[in-house]
């Protein structure tokens, strides 16, 4: 690959991610009382694998995710089952996150349904009150951190 689609300012931003959650792993999980032990082992893989993909990612193997899959740091429209209205959200680490800002943790059922979700396909979202589905319209990181556009602009949804 001659040309690699990561600035060195997403990479940092990817670095951050796996120092955060090797740093923050148990604080993150084991207090997650009301979560069953299937559901904490099925957050403990989704992070793993998340994890995984991100080194890939950093050391250059796996560029074509920055095309295809929701990262924490994506910016994604979503239309929700049975609504004809999009709604814009940002994927966050759980210290960043915000609802005046639409900000979702990537630990919350919304984001962790959406992490590593390809743009434009359905995602079934568990929470304890039942699952519902959303549609992943766009996916969008921000402006500067990949070396060229690859995906849909978010303007005028």
């Amino acid at each position: 690959m001659s040309h690699s689609l990561l600035t060195p300012a997403f990479k940092e931003a990817l670095i951050r991610q796996l120092v955060y959650f090797d740093e923050n792993r148990h604080i993150l999980i084991d207090p997650l009382a009301t979560y069953t032990h299937g559901e904490k082992k099925d957050l403990r893989s989704l992070l793993l694998e998340y994890e995984k993909r991100i080194e890939k990612l950093v050391a250059g193997f796996e560029e074509d995710l920055l095309q295809s899959r929701i990262l924490i740091g994506s910016t994604v429209v979503l239309q929700f089952e049975g609504e004809s209205t999009s709604e814009i959200y940002k994927i966050v680490l759980p210290d960043e996150l915000g609802m005046e800002e639409n900000r979702i943790s990537c630990l919350s059922p919304l984001g962790r349904g959406l992490l590593l979700a390809k743009c434009g396909d359905p995602v079934t979202i568990r929470t304890p009150q039942g699952d519902y589905s959303v549609t992943v319209l766009a996916n969008e990181y921000e402006e500067g951190m990949i070396g060229k556009p690859t995906v849909p602009e978010l303007g005028g949804l």
